[in-house]
């Protein structure tokens, strides 16, 4: 469990349907499992509520889940892994404006569908980088997608602050309920069965977030 200072409430959130502002409060005293196959609703941000669904790469439900997510208006990406593995992928998280799916790889091949969903798609993301050289690991070095990195086309060419945060700050127009982005995660143990739900929160709002800002950003 991630904690700072004292313990001050603890709650199980294994048969819960919703994680509300009031829940979420107590972020690091979060306790429990969240079952793979399983969905929440989660309060990101005052009086929103984004359904975010938990499941692994070797789920037979994985292509019609990547189904719905091809319905919105845009999609998120973001990538998580363990720091010892530097050339697989532990998390991939993908979401719409009120859906977040995080896939969880099991085992070391890569499914097909998903590869087949990245290529046919379109994502935002969020300083690219670091997440190709992962994504040519795993897919090979001939891998490319289709993107719109907005490190690039927005906070490098409008000379803006480029940090998460600071993005979250200028172009979410609220507040988040918690602070999901506990540095202490980065490196935990992204491989681990069952993650954390400390570790589910942390990647599913790397999405949310920037899914959230995308609407508002300069044009671009």
């Amino acid at each position: 469990m991630y904690r700072q200072g004292m313990r001050t409430q603890s709650t199980d959130i294994s048969n819960l349907d919703t994680l509300d502002s009031n829940i979420l409060s107590h972020l690091e005293e979060l306790t429990g499992v969240w079952k793979y196959g399983t969905a929440k609703k989660v309060e990101f941000f005052p009086d929103e509520f984004t359904t975010v669904m938990l499941t692994t790469s070797d789920s037979p439900e994985l292509p019609k889940i990547l189904k719905v997510l091809e319905l919105g208006p845009f999609i998120t990406m973001d990538l998580e892994w363990y720091s010892q593995s530097q050339d697989s992928i532990s998390i991939y998280t993908f979401c719409t404006a009120d859906l977040c799916i995080l896939i969880q790889q099991v085992g070391d091949a890569p499914r097909r569908e998903l590869k087949d969903f990245i290529l046919r798609n379109k994502f935002v993301v969020k300083d690219v980088g670091n997440d190709m050289k992962h994504l040519k690991s795993v897919f090979g070095y001939d891998f490319d997608f289709n993107y719109d990195d907005v490190h690039r086309t927005v906070f490098m060419k409008y000379h803006l602050k480029a940090g998460f945060d600071a993005m979250i700050e200028s172009y979410a127009n609220s507040e988040p309920t918690a602070a999901f982005k506990n540095k202490s995660i980065i490196f935990s143990d992204w491989d681990q069965i069952p993650l954390e739900p400390q570790q589910i929160l942390y990647a599913t709002f790397d999405c949310v977030g920037l899914s959230k800002c995308y609407p508002n950003l300069p044009e671009h």
